[in-house]
């Protein structure tokens, strides 16, 4: 528990009901400050906290021992941490990890970049936006090092205020978007290349299924921001970038307008997608061989037209050029009414 002198900076209950250690070399310990174990259990922990999150990063901490652990083990940990200067907060709920053949030098900086294999799963994690605006949720998330797979039963942005609240808490235009994706797998992914460097990288990213609504209030005042083209998105990643391809095997996306002179909002729909993005990349390799990313996707425009989109730009072309070819068949004008009459006044 936090000291009562700290009442005010910072609160924080940790609470652990046990744990075991098996294979201590002694005579290492006491002799040598040699710090042997061959496994670590630590049963049932639970972290609650409220901390002010630091601006800037922290000075690296430095080992004052050797440790070497062959097995650690965390079962059902929980966590709540909450920032004190801002609305930031994270949470975990059952999370179970496994580290194995954690070796730490003495004098060695202490990061989690020492963790070298790891497995976990987590019950639940969320995450909610410094500004309150948003709270992301995963659930049943999984990671095997064996496999070197990462699987999530869902993922979802939901915003934490109505259409009306969300948008007046902004002076200018702004997409609410609210979006829920399920039965994700990252095929052939590093957790610990990600945790050390930030890479992103996989052979093949599954979607089952996407459900997004994005809702925008054309009433309030524009500000034309220029935002970089999302090739430059990718170039300017920290961090490696190489993912063949992602897929989406079904899903929705509805966006949602409310015009000027609107007295409601209008809607457009996009149904039954399945789309396959291909070679997301920032390897600067690809500055001087040919290469090229892009997608294919197909839906159903207002549940009842067929439509396809097929997009392909070189990589680290200069002018981040990009070609798009797109198809619409079978639509009824009406269709567009729930847009056209209530955003455009014109009833087809």
């Amino acid at each position: 528990s936090t000291k009562p002198e700290q009442n005010g900076i910072q609160d924080i209950n940790g609470e652990v009901e046990s744990i075991r250690l098996e294979g201590i070399h002694f005579r290492k310990a006491i002799f040598k400050r040699d710090i042997e174990i061959s496994e670590v259990i630590i049963f049932n922990s639970s972290i609650n906290g409220n901390i002010p999150f630091p601006e800037k990063p922290m000075p690296p901490k430095i080992s004052s021992l050797n440790i070497r652990i062959d097995s650690l083990f965390l079962d059902k940990t929980n966590l709540k941490i909450k920032n004190t200067t801002t609305a930031q907060a994270f949470s975990a709920k059952d999370a179970v990890l496994k580290i194995y053949h954690l070796q730490v030098q003495k004098l060695d900086t202490l990061s989690a970049s020492i963790v070298k294999q790891f497995e976990f799963n987590v019950q639940e994690f969320q995450s909610v936006s410094p500004d309150s605006m948003y709270t992301n949720t995963a659930t049943g998330i999984n990671y095997s090092a064996t496999s070197n797979k990462l699987t999530v039963d869902s993922f979802s942005i939901q915003p934490n205020y109505p259409e009306a609240e969300f948008t007046a808490r902004h002076k200018f235009e702004i997409d609410r978007i609210e979006a829920g994706l399920s039965k994700i797998a990252l095929h052939d992914f590093s957790a610990s290349d990600f945790i050390k460097s930030g890479s992103l990288t996989s052979a093949y990213i599954e979607i089952g299924k996407l459900e997004m609504n994005i809702f925008r209030d054309k009433r309030k005042e524009f500000n034309h921001v220029n935002k970089p083209a999302f090739q430059d998105l990718i170039y300017n990643y920290s961090g490696k970038i190489n993912i063949d391809s992602i897929s989406i095997s079904g899903g929705n996306i509805t966006y949602t307008e409310h015009a000027e002179n609107a007295s409601e909002p209008g809607v457009i729909r996009f149904n039954e997608l399945n789309a396959l993005i291909f070679n997301i990349t920032n390897d600067t390799i690809y500055k001087t061989e040919k290469a090229f990313i892009g997608f294919n996707a197909e839906a159903l425009l207002m549940g009842k037209a067929k439509m396809t989109v097929q997009m392909k730009g070189r990589l680290f072309d200069s002018q981040n050029t990009f070609v798009v070819n797109g198809k619409l068949s079978g639509i009824e004008v009406m269709e567009l009414n729930p847009m056209l009459e209530i955003n455009a006044f014109i009833y087809a």
